[in-house]
């Protein structure tokens, strides 16, 4: 086991967005996924010209389910737009998407 086995998604997003928000980056999660479209991303981050969707996973342990797959799938099908799936040891690829 590894550091990074330890991190939870809610310790992740909170990690992003705290470096997000600190770089200008607008950040928005739902507060409850139950209310939301399946397969939506766990975080939308805005900074013009870019948008971003992540959606996070811990590390070997997390599956995207088929409608997070497909919402990712369309996401990247839009110009403008990047989509990602982030795991905790992702951190030098976070750090890279939010510069």
């Amino acid at each position: 086991m590894n550091h990074w086995d330890h991190i939870t998604e809610k310790q992740l997003s909170s990690s992003i967005r705290e470096e997000a928000e600190a770089r200008g980056w607008l950040c928005f999660s739902t507060w409850d996924s139950r209310h939301s479209p399946p397969g939506m991303p766990d975080l939308l981050l805005v900074r013009p010209p870019r948008v971003l969707f992540l959606e996070l996973k811990r590390e070997k342990k997390g599956v995207l389910s088929f409608y997070q797959w497909e919402a990712l799938e369309r996401i990247q099908h839009c110009s403008e737009v990047d989509a990602y799936l982030i795991i905790p040891s992702d951190d030098n690829l976070i750090s890279e998407l939010l510069v």
